[in-house]
């Protein structure tokens, strides 16, 4: 009798390790994959393609484009509508430099989500290495993200406040927010950029499980 309340106990604490160890793969694989698809969506947002023909940059800025070329050969360098118009390339260059970024992000989330789905469906063990590696990943995302959520309306919404203005009069102002526009650009593509070697790891660590 004692010898069979010996092996009970001992078949449900290797019961309940186990159901243990399952769940804790499940949270940080749950984690993982809410981490990873909500910097995606905020790069959908905050990478977004939102310089339309609303916004200016693409019709009332491109309009001075054959002025600029004509401008450029009777002034000197320091006239306004030189750095507008060359300000006004360099923003349109980050975007799509942005766009492609973006897209990167998006399919490196697709695969973590479907290895993540499949992991999850086999029950999968991760080892402890791994499991310590997707958390300090978890964090690294977490605070890239937040370091963009911090930008919210300074780069798009201010180029779109500008519709309307466009006028020589208007173009020291207008040029300040370009520079300043740029500035939140280029941090928003380092910090992207900077994901990609995570999300890289994180898929690469998740195709090993499953031998892809």
């Amino acid at each position: 009798m004692k010898t069979f309340k010996k092996i009970l106990l001992l078949t449900i604490g290797i019961l309940v390790t186990f159901v243990t160890v399952s769940c804790t793969e499940n949270s940080v694989l749950d984690d993982l994959l809410a981490t990873t698809l909500n910097l995606e969506s905020t790069a959908e947002v905050y990478a977004g393609d939102n310089l339309t023909e609303a916004d200016g940059i693409e019709t009332e800025l491109s309009s001075s484009v054959q002025e600029y070329s004509v401008t450029l050969l009777t002034e000197t360098l320091d006239n306004p509508l030189i750095t507008f118009s060359e300000l006004r390339l360099e923003l349109i260059g980050l975007h799509q430099e942005l766009l492609v970024t973006r897209e990167e992000i998006h399919t490196y989330a697709e695969s973590i989500r479907n290895s993540i789905q499949a992991l999850k469906a086999m029950n999968y063990v991760l080892l402890d290495e791994d499991r310590d590696f997707f958390l300090s990943q978890i964090e690294e995302l977490k605070l890239m993200r937040s370091d963009l959520l911090a930008t919210k309306g300074e780069a798009y919404a201010r180029i779109y406040d500008l519709r309307g203005t466009y006028t020589r009069e208007n173009l020291p102002y207008i040029i300040s927010v370009y520079e300043e526009v740029k500035v939140v650009l280029e941090f928003r593509l380092e910090t992207l950029q900077n994901s990609l070697p995570i999300f890289a790891g994180i898929d690469n660590i998740l195709k090993e499980y499953l031998g892809i």
